[in-house]
């Protein structure tokens, strides 16, 4: 039926437009999440980095490379977020590193701060790890480079977990607005589907039925209206029969009245005698 196919589509029109909403919130918010977490990570990452490189000038200084393998080492397993710390020298050197087996030679060129760059900072993926390799020079670069990798999991972790519950939400409110849509186009087309059977009965000549539907809204009212045309036409429809009924009485009547007169016009005109 047509306004079944027309329920059909208005409630998935409204189901693809709350999706459409939902997956732009869902992209709106990872986008301003990833760059505020993004940007509180680099701020962090920096602070750290500033900081082992001022702690580590006098053991550069004084070439105490066991104290300053000790340090770095020590900042390692305070922040689990740490992924690595080693430090270069001017001629790129490392002067000491945190990474268990042999050093990683391609983490020397991955970041490069140029001249006038207070740090620099620099995108990596190491395995599986997303990380933001940290180049800081120490003493402007006099002492060397010190690069700090801090481990992007977690703000990914977070993320992903933000967006896991929007889309259970979202998918949530569909359900819910789905079943509540469906409901209400039902409450709406029953009566409806009413309204067409009882039509069809009246079309069939049934003027005595009735559209049997109670409800307090336009529904109602047209089901009000509907009976009300139906009562009228039955109305109409008795006046009508009546009206034909006295008319073919009267019709009876006078085929009657000619017969009588046609017998009693033969009677005179054919009496043996004359009739005054």
């Amino acid at each position: 039926m047509r306004f079944i196919s027309l329920r059909t589509k208005f409630l998935i029109g409204i189901l693809g437009v709350i999706l459409f909403l939902g997956v732009l919130l869902i992209i709106l918010v990872k986008t301003i999440m990833t760059q505020r977490l993004e940007s509180e990570l680099q701020k962090r990452g920096v602070y750290i980095a500033k900081n082992i490189a001022s702690e580590s000038i006098d053991s550069i200084v004084t070439e105490n490379f066991l104290n300053l393998n000790l340090l770095i080492l020590e900042h390692k397993e305070i922040d689990e977020d740490i992924e690595y710390i080693f430090i270069l020298d001017e001629k790129g050197k490392v002067f000491a590193h945190t990474f268990e087996e042999k050093f990683p030679a391609a983490l020397k060129e991955a970041n490069i701060v140029k001249s006038g760059q207070a740090y620099n900072i620099q995108p990596l993926i190491i395995g599986e790890t997303h990380i933001l390799d940290i180049a800081y020079p120490i003493l402007k670069g006099e002492l060397g480079v010190l690069h700090l990798g801090i481990s992007e999991e977690p703000i990914m972790g977070a993320i992903s977990a933000i967006t896991q519950t929007l889309m259970l939400i979202i998918i949530g409110f569909l359900v819910l607005e789905g079943i509540i849509t469906i409901i209400t186009a039902t409450a709406v087309t029953k009566p409806i589907a009413k309204l067409i059977q009882s039509a069809k009965e009246i079309g069939s000549g049934n003027l005595q039925h009735k559209v049997g539907v109670k409800t307090n809204d336009e529904i109602g009212q047209l089901t009000g209206a509907f009976n009300k045309m139906t009562e009228d036409l039955r109305a109409t429809t008795v006046k009508c029969d009546e009206l034909s009924r006295e008319v073919n009485e009267r019709r009876k009547v006078e085929e009657a009245l000619k017969i009588s007169e046609k017998k009693y016009r033969d009677l005179v005109d054919n009496a043996p005698v004359g009739i005054f």
